[in-house]
This record gives C-alpha cells, sequence and structure tokens, in this order.
C-alpha cells in the first residue's frame, strides 16, 4: 500500500500563507493606528507637566520683578494650540512660545492668567481651572488658585 498526501516537500498550503498574511496584516494595522498622529494619555500628561511648570515659573519671575517705579507683572496668554509667556516688563524675562503637540488642545482658549508683584498672586481672585484634551480621550488638568497663583493638578470634572 503506498500513501497519498503531499510527498516529502514538507511546505505550507497556499490557505496557510494567507491566513498568517490577514493575522499580521491586522496586528500592524492596530500598532499603526497607535502610533499615528493622535495624542494619548501620555503626550497630554507632557504637555500640563510643561504648562504646570511654565505657569510656575511666570509666578516665580512676578514675585521678584517689581521696582520702585511701581508693580510689574507676567502674563500668560492661552491659546487653543499652546501659550505664551510674556514678561517683558521683568528684567530678564523676555517673551516665550509653546505649541501644543498634534491632537492636544487647551481649554479655555484666550483666558490670560497675569501674576503680580510682589506676592505673585492672580490679577483676577478668581479660581481658573485649565483643561489639556486629546483626540483619543485623554484629559489632564489643572488649578491656578487666584489668591496665591498657586498651580496644581486636579482632577478633571
Amino acid at each position: 500500500m503506498t500513501k497519498v498526501g503531499r510527498g516529502g516537500g514538507g511546505g505550507y498550503t497556499l490557505i496557510e500563507i494567507v491566513l498568517v498574511l490577514v493575522i499580521l496584516s491586522i496586528v500592524a494595522g492596530m500598532a499603526a493606528s497607535g502610533l499615528g498622529g493622535s495624542a494619548g494619555a501620555a503626550t497630554v500628561m507632557e504637555a500640563r507637566d510643561q504648562l504646570m511648570s511654565d505657569l510656575r515659573a511666570a509666578r516665580s519671575r512676578a514675585m521678584v520683578c517689581g521696582f520702585e517705579d511701581g508693580a510689574r507683572q507676567v502674563d500668560v496668554v492661552l491659546t487653543g494650540g499652546g501659550w505664551e509667556v510674556d514678561g517683558e516688563d521683568c528684567p530678564g524675562g523676555g517673551h516665550r512660545q509653546r505649541t501644543l503637540a498634534d491632537g492636544v488642545s487647551l481649554s479655555p482658549s484666550g483666558e490670560t492668567v497675569t501674576y503680580r508683584y510682589p506676592n505673585g498672586d492672580l490679577a483676577a481672585s478668581t479660581d481658573i481651572r485649565l483643561r489639556l484634551s486629546g483626540d483619543r480621550g485623554a484629559a489632564r488638568c489643572l488649578l491656578v488658585r487666584g489668591a496665591s497663583g498657586s498651580v496644581e493638578p486636579t482632577d478633571c470634572d
């Protein structure tokens, strides 16, 4: 009796090769969508940390930049795509602009956080809640205290 079969080759069938290629393309597609230009939690957290650092630096700058001829201030202007720190009234202050990564937005847009000499408090005595959002649903928030000017991470409500 002779065996009916593949012979001695031991190769793969066309169906097996196609099945492996389909699985690989699905896995590659999922990986590519995760690495694309969208902003996940890590990107939003990095933006929040940078904004918090810049707000704290602006407050510190305002606390040391007063002169006898009057009080000085440092403004942080918030835009939807980033923020600008304007400390030109202070020695060594200058102007710095930050741009958010693609897929990250900042609200409220158009708000100006103004820190005043000598205490680093806000010109507006009310608290300001800032929200950084990513296009994949991630969100991180900051609270700027009006009375003290302090900046702290907070829950997004």
